[in-house]
Formats: C-alpha cells, structure tokens, sequence
C-alpha cells in the first residue's frame, strides 16, 4: 500500500448539522499537511459543527473525493480562493506573511 500524506483534522465536538444525502455547500477549504504545507481547494461541506467542518475534496485531479473533518476557520464560503497560494511553508513566526518587529 502506498504511503500517503496526512492532513490536521479537526475533531467535532456537539451537535453535527447534517445535509441531505447528495447535498451540500461549495466552500473553499485551507488543507494542513502534517510536513507543514498548505494547500487551497474547492470543497463541498456536507455537514458541520461549532468548530469543525466535514469536507469532501479531490486531492488531485482524477484520484476520486475524500472526507475530512477540518477546522471551521480554514473553511469560507468564498467564490475566490484567498491570496495564499497553493503549496507554501511558511515559517510558523511568519505565518500572516508579515515579521514580527520587537522595536
């Protein structure tokens, strides 16, 4: 079996709002690698909670969807992606893109 990479995923907590079988919310998602890259993807939102979202999303073109629960706040319902752009590591003291001035 192949390696593959892992992502951060969220664990939901309370009461899971649930859509329909078939349905869902376009969204674009903010995917955490665990080596520390993030990656920007359309995603469908097939079900929720206060701090966790249930995505499903393609990897890669033709590799079929996946599920993952991921943190609410690396979900919008943004039609344009955000201006990260896809697979950067950022430092985590230079994470909002900005250095931190001590004077």
């Amino acid at each position: 079996m192949p390696s593959v990479p892992r992502i951060r995923r969220a664990t939901p907590h309370g009461a899971v709002h649930r859509l329909e079988k078939g349905e869902g919310l376009p969204v674009v998602a903010v995917i955490r690698w665990h080596h520390g890259i993030n990656r920007t993807v359309p995603a469908t939102a097939t079900a929720w909670t206060r701090d966790a979202v249930e995505i499903s999303w393609e990897p890669a073109i033709g590799e079929g969807l996946r599920t993952d629960w991921v943190a609410a706040t690396d979900v919008t319902r943004e039609i344009d992606l955000p201006d990260l752009a896809d697979d950067t590591a950022l430092p985590p003291h230079t994470i909002s893109g900005q250095s931190k001035r001590r004077w």
